[in-house]
């Protein structure tokens, strides 16, 4: 009797080689809905600054929004990156929205400089816990079950999550503030003269163990915030475990934590040279056939070499402000990346720290694409399954 051998059909590459999910990240950040979400992100984020600058009168050298976007509408690297081409998204996203934080905390700083950051870094954080919470519940879903969730139920998920992100990173920042009360009581002391420098030189080993709890919290800050979005919207739960997961995660398993970050970056620099070169050529390619039929010169023309006014000079700033749209993608993919990439690393902490399949994610009866259909009765009061184009249901279109 002939025995029948099993085929196999299919590999779970996943299951056996789970950080296969940290290659994934890109090709789920280049997907059109996201790169648009980062782009509103980044542009909403802008605008808000742009306000700021107007409002409390800041300079263009102080102003953090003049450096957002560079002149030609695509990124141009941060201090410290010598080349573009050896930035990563990772990188530039996380110093983009950290730098508010960060430039707060330096101390040559003044009270009104310090408004300034703090008004810029909450007005960041409150776009981005929309935006990123958007972003991340998509890449989530999309990572684990490889299925895709609507625009509504991704913005529903982040509208209804929106505090819980606002709120994860501010915890920290809130333990710091709280401890330099005493920090600033002993500085108060200090000035009664010799005696009051004695007192604080005998209380400098106290001063010494705040200024450890306030390491401790901000350094552990900087390094696990991107951690904070992806826990909610993986785990469907509240600042607080966002903001445990992230340092437990991050303390339990610091070598494969920067491991993990080490890979998406290089990756990211792959995905972000055929972004810009994709971007590079819509521009000037645009450009290369207009300029067949155009008596302008119109890369002198944008260049300011060429003056035009009038009529003439409208169209030449309809222009440049188009190509800087055209910028947009690779600042949408800059944002999307990162935060996709921080979904993948959270992920795989995840599974190494509390043994939790890559696969396991919080799905509401919205969100789950194989839930059971809506149910609707006929004239005759006989149940049935309801169209999916009906109003209200959860698979219509406008869901």
């Amino acid at each position: 009797m002939t025995e029948e051998r099993p085929v196999l059909r299919e590999i779970a590459w996943q299951e056996i080689f789970p950080g296969i999910l940290l290659l994934s990240a890109w090709k789920v950040a280049i997907g059109f809905r996201l790169i648009t979400l980062g782009a509103a992100g980044a542009l909403v984020t802008w605008l808000g600054w742009v306000l700021i600058d107007r409002t409390l009168g800041i300079s263009e050298q102080d102003s953090l929004a003049f450096t957002w976007f560079s002149p030609m509408g695509t990124r141009l690297p941060n201090g410290g990156v010598t080349h573009w081409w050896f930035a990563s998204p990772i990188v530039e996203a996380w110093a983009d929205l950290s730098r508010p934080f960060v430039q707060a905390f330096s101390p040559e700083i003044d009270a009104w400089r310090f408004l300034y950051l703090a008004l810029c870094g909450f007005w960041a954080l409150a776009v981005w816990a929309f935006f990123g919470g958007a972003i991340t519940r998509m890449a989530t879903v999309q990572l684990t079950r490889d299925e895709r969730i609507s625009w509504g139920q991704a913005f529903a998920f982040a509208r209804s999550k929106w505090l819980a992100y606002m709120a994860a990173p501010l915890f920290p920042m809130f333990g710091v503030l709280l401890a330099t009360l005493p920090l600033a009581l002993i500085g108060l002391i200090s000035r009664a003269g010799g005696f009051g420098m004695v007192v604080t030189g005998l209380l400098w080993p106290v001063v010494l163990f705040i200024g450890f709890v306030m390491a401790v919290l901000l350094v552990g800050l900087f390094l696990n915030w991107p951690l904070m979005w992806p826990t909610i919207s993986t785990e469907g739960t509240d600042s607080f475990d966002a903001l445990s997961r992230s340092y437990a995660y991050s303390f339990q398993r610091p070598l494969r934590y920067a491991a993990y970050l080490f890979l998406v970056a290089a990756i990211g620099v792959l995905g972000w040279l055929l972004v810009t070169f994709f971007a590079a050529s819509i521009r000037d390619l645009s450009t290369w056939g207009v300029k067949w039929g155009s008596g302008v010169d119109l890369d002198e023309a944008l260049n300011g070499r060429i003056a035009l006014e009038g009529m003439q000079g409208f169209g030449r700033d309809l222009i440049f402000w188009g190509n800087r749209a055209v910028g947009l993608i690779v600042v949408g993919f800059l944002f999307s990346y990162f935060f996709v990439s921080s979904t993948a690393v959270y992920l795989m902490l995840r599974y190494h720290v509390d043994a939790t399949e890559t696969d396991e994610v919080y799905l509401t009866d919205e969100n789950d694409p194989r839930s059971l259909p809506p149910l609707a009765t006929d004239a005759a009061g006989v149940a049935k399954v309801a169209d999916a184009g009906a109003a209200g249901s959860p698979n219509s279109p406008e869901g």
